[in-house]
């Protein structure tokens, strides 16, 4: 923290983002150095480091002796003048892991707008990977009440953004939000010939989600899980239709080679559309999976 203090400007900034990334050592004087400068004249921007920075020194096992303190400042520059400082406190505060509160520090910051619908499910669902099965319920009544998507969906959408998010999770949560999405699963509902692009779409994303968390269960890789998946006989060809025309699906098309998982999938897709001639929607999209696909070994468009 001294060699920061030296400097002066830009500089400034850029060796606190460089400290953030490699880390300060985990010492009461750490500590104690970033509240006091949290507390001095420093430019937003830096102080907006220094939250992250802060954040970084507590640990389970309170190395600095600072935990408490970090907490209530955390608490406290929640409510800062600042709205990106205030959001780099919450979302710091909230990346710590569940504690008593945690839950409605963020339904707050969403209350004031601090967190918009996205950053909120995102944060929460960071949340969910420590918190106990019994505050569960609470956080999906919340979740419901902020959103006018399905709890799941709103879950759903930032996990299959960003599977990295699972990491934390520990097994017993995974398998509780495994099963809570699950049985949330967008239904095909219409006669076989009629193809929704909106259920398509919010398919797609379910799919990709349950995929993610059973990558992260089995150590799979998530497109070997949703090959597996679609490739179950008797799956509905409109499910395969709406991944493959997902824009996560074009690296899985891109390898549908002759004899390939993937290149099975394309296949069911063209015999699930011929059934169906007069269907221009499933025509169309059959259209853009089997022109999307690799073309046979060999062979060049």
């Amino acid at each position: 923290m001294v060699s920061y203090k030296s400097l002066s400007g830009a500089a400034r900034r850029g060796r606190l983002e460089w400290m953030c990334r490699q880390g300060v050592p985990v010492t009461a004087q750490s500590a104690a150095a970033v509240r006091t400068l949290l507390q001095g004249a420093v430019t937003d921007d830096e102080r907006i480091v220094l939250v992250r920075i802060l954040g970084n020194l507590y640990t389970e096992e309170d190395a600095t002796g600072y935990n408490a303190d970090i907490l209530l400042d955390l608490r406290a520059l929640a409510n800062d003048g600042n709205k990106e400082v205030a959001h780099a406190a919450v979302s710091t505060f909230a990346g710590i892991g569940y504690l008593p509160g945690s839950d409605a520090l963020l339904k707050d910051a969403f209350d004031h707008q601090l967190l918009d619908p996205q950053d909120y499910s995102r944060e929460m669902l960071r949340l969910m990977a420590t918190a106990p099965a019994d505050a569960w319920a609470g956080m999906l009544d919340r979740l419901a009440a902020q959103s006018g998507m399905s709890v799941a969906d709103t879950l759903i959408v930032p996990l299959q953004q960003d599977p990295a998010l699972l990491k934390k999770y520990a097994s017993a949560n995974l398998e509780r939000l495994r099963q809570f999405i699950e049985k949330n699963e967008p239904v095909f509902l219409d006669a076989p010939d009629q193809f929704d692009l909106n259920l398509a779409t919010r398919y797609a994303n379910w799919l990709r989600a349950m995929a993610c968390i059973e990558s992260q269960r089995s150590g799979m890789a998530a497109d070997d899980v949703l090959v597996g998946t679609l490739s179950v006989p008797g799956t509905d060809g409109r499910k395969i239709i709406a991944y493959l025309l997902s824009p996560e699906a074009t690296p899985l098309l891109r390898s549908a080679h002759a004899d390939s998982p993937a290149a099975g999938l394309v296949d069911i897709v063209g015999r699930y559309a011929a059934q169906y001639p007069g269907s221009m929607p499933l025509q169309q999209t059959a259209m853009v999976v089997t022109h999307g696909a690799a073309p046979p070994r060999g062979e060049s468009r």
